[in-house]
């Protein structure tokens, strides 16, 4: 995730979440998908102002094939929260799911 947030701070959302969806090879055959979550994210943080950074929230192995990531952005307006699930089929880890919100913690 450390690459994913370097792209994120210093090239372009649009950057950040093609390298992450560059880990599934299956994610090819979803191009439009993906670049509505590019949309979306975009204009969802439009109106954020300033970013701050990020921290982590949680790690959580799932099971030994999955894991999932919860990291808070923090934004002048007010926080974004990225939950990131990988899997590991076979040897390598990829990203199987990815979402974003505005909450701060489930309830």
């Amino acid at each position: 995730m450390v690459t994913f947030f370097d792209k994120y701070e210093n090239e372009s959302i649009d950057s950040a979440i093609d390298y992450l969806f560059s880990t599934n090879k299956w994610m090819a055959d979803s191009k439009d998908e993906v670049n509505q979550i590019k949309t979306n994210l975009n204009e969802s943080v439009r109106g954020l102002g300033k970013y701050y950074g990020y921290e982590n929230i949680s790690s959580q192995d799932i099971n030994k094939n999955v894991k999932q990531y919860v990291f808070q952005l923090r934004y002048d307006l007010q926080p974004l929260r990225f939950k990131v699930t990988f899997y590991k089929p076979d040897n390598e880890w990829r990203v199987q799911n990815f979402q974003y919100d505005s909450k701060l913690i489930d309830g």
